[in-house]
């Protein structure tokens, strides 16, 4: 309870993506370490599937409907305006989205839709915009 006092809540604005991110480093940004349980196990499915691609190695990317990738990018620009977002963490996660980006743009299905919403993504969050995404 003491370390929710001095960290405090979960961001719930950003909605979906990186909210567990975000908290851990302002954890850590206010001194507090993480720590995990190696042998805790937790069934979670990641995306719609996995596509196993070869890009001079194989690799399995997750494929997700349109709209996570509105929130992965927006969470992302969203971040790294945060002074507690440790830099070596946001040069990953920049090169994360370019590599994602390219991934979508060459192999993915659905590759306008995402490539649409991956763009909406950078301006509302280039804007500070927060919260659920309405679809007009």
């Amino acid at each position: 309870m003491n370390t929710l006092d001095s960290v405090g809540c979960m961001d719930e604005a950003l909605f979906i993506d990186h909210v567990d991110t975000e908290w851990v480093l302002r954890a850590r940004a206010r001194g507090f370490e993480p720590f995990g349980d190696c042998k805790a196990l937790m069934e979670h499915s990641l995306g719609e599937c996995r596509e196993r691609i070869w890009l001079f190695r194989w690799r399995e990317v997750s494929v997700h409907k349109p709209f996570r990738y509105y929130y992965m990018f927006r969470n992302s620009i969203l971040l790294y305006r945060r002074s507690y977002m440790a830099w070596p963490w946001k040069r990953i996660d920049m090169m994360r989205l370019v590599q994602l980006a390219i991934f979508i743009l060459i192999f993915g299905p659905q590759r306008f839709a995402k490539m649409r919403m991956m763009w909406r993504g950078l301006r509302d969050g280039a804007y500070g915009k927060t919260g659920p995404l309405t679809l007009k």
